[in-house]
């Protein structure tokens, strides 16, 4: 989970707050992403980012019961001790996004089972450097994935000529060959560019802020 501050709070009484929130999102069937305190001049927020596991989208319903049930939990818990962010503040609580991009094994982790879209610095096998597949988990040197296809652009059709001259080296690609037909596959991390969360409807509107 990524905590992070601009204008730190006291790392106890951040992890409180943390736990508070974890503890409101879990009995809802939810799971805290990241936690974040910043200010802006005279404006102080504090976010809160909620997923669901297994890429069930997360709705404005979600958002707002956790958000009322942690504002009650932080006003019970200033009237039992100091208050964990004193002054005035915004909450907010938010959903990752259909887009949002994973960078850390803690995501890969929490991630898996989601489809993503995955572009790499080299064509690997049929798949070339653009593809949509199934993220199955991850760690800091790879990525586990399965149900690959390539993501191809129609705007951008190429003819055979010039599609055999983008075709990767085999030295390239055999460690992945058939991958494309389904089976799980692991990739270097060293080969990727981006990883995004992904949706086969990108313009749809989503039903909850994003993160």
């Amino acid at each position: 989970m990524t905590v992070s501050t601009l204008n730190p709070l006291k790392d106890q009484k951040l992890s409180r707050i943390t736990e508070l929130a974890t503890g409101i999102a879990q009995n809802m069937g939810l799971s805290v992403l990241d936690v974040r305190f910043s200010q802006q001049g005279r404006r102080r927020s504090l976010e809160v980012c909620i997923f669901r596991k297994g890429g069930e989208a997360i709705g404005l319903s979600d958002c707002e019961n956790v958000s009322r049930a942690l504002e009650q939990a932080l006003e019970n818990e200033t009237q039992d001790s100091e208050s964990l962010v004193p002054g005035s503040f915004l909450l907010e609580v938010v959903s990752p996004g259909i887009e949002r991009q994973l960078t850390t094994a803690r995501e890969f982790q929490l991630f898996s089972g989601s489809r993503v879209r995955v572009k790499t610095k080299e064509n690997i096998s049929d798949l070339g450097n653009d593809f949509v597949c199934l993220l199955l988990g991850g760690d800091h040197s790879h990525l586990e994935l399965s149900q690959a296809r390539a993501l191809t652009d129609p705007k951008q059709k190429v003819s055979k000529g010039k599609a055999a001259k983008k075709k990767a080296k085999p030295s390239q690609v055999g460690e992945f060959s058939g991958c494309s037909t389904g089976e799980a596959f692991n990739l270097e991390l060293a080969r990727v560019f981006k990883v995004n969360l992904y949706s086969d409807d990108l313009k749809k509107e989503t039903k909850s802020p994003e993160c």
